[in-house]
């Protein structure tokens, strides 16, 4: 079978396209470099953040060095790997940091909640106690109309003195 020379270029321009566009995707790592940046001065501008990051932010940092180090050397296939770790150790330390602030928010709202159940046990309490309070003035208050609208007792007659025994 003979190949005509224009089906074969045509074979040699998508060989061509499809070795770009992997060249292009395998540049795309150049995004974890860029995002790894972005989260270390992002967690290095907040003092506290960066002293709570540190482990995750200097491997991120030593990968990235690692990753320049591999490109230098000719290695392209590692280094953009190291840049995507470099990524992944950088979003562990904002994920790290996302987390302590969560379970501060959580400590918050755990404390008010704990504030706002004592609050209501003293409500309870003082309603209750009202209540009893109520109860009892209730009764004496009945007991007072009973006595007033009851006919006062008879008073006993009074016996004459020096009369017949």
């Amino acid at each position: 079978m003979k190949s005509s020379p224009r089906w074969a270029s045509s074979l040699v321009v998508l060989a061509l396209c499809l070795s770009l566009g992997g060249a292009a995707f395998a540049t795309r790592t150049g995004d974890d470099r860029g995002r790894a940046e972005a989260a270390l001065a992002a967690l290095s501008a907040v003092p506290a953040h960066a002293r709570l990051a540190h482990e995750p932010m200097t491997a991120a940092r030593r990968a990235l060095t690692r990753a320049e180090e591999a490109r230098a050397a000719g290695d392209t296939k590692h280094a953009p790997e190291l840049e995507a770790l470099g990524r992944e150790h950088a979003e562990t330390g904002t994920d790290l940091v996302r987390a302590a602030e969560a379970e501060k928010k959580l400590r918050d709202v755990q404390k008010d909640l704990s504030d706002v159940e004592t609050k209501l046990s003293r409500a309870r309490a003082l309603l209750e106690e009202t209540l009893a309070r109520r109860g009892r003035a209730q009764a004496k208050l009945d007991e007072l109309e009973k006595s007033k609208a009851a006919p006062p007792p008879a008073a006993p007659t009074p016996k004459k003195a020096g009369g017949k025994p």
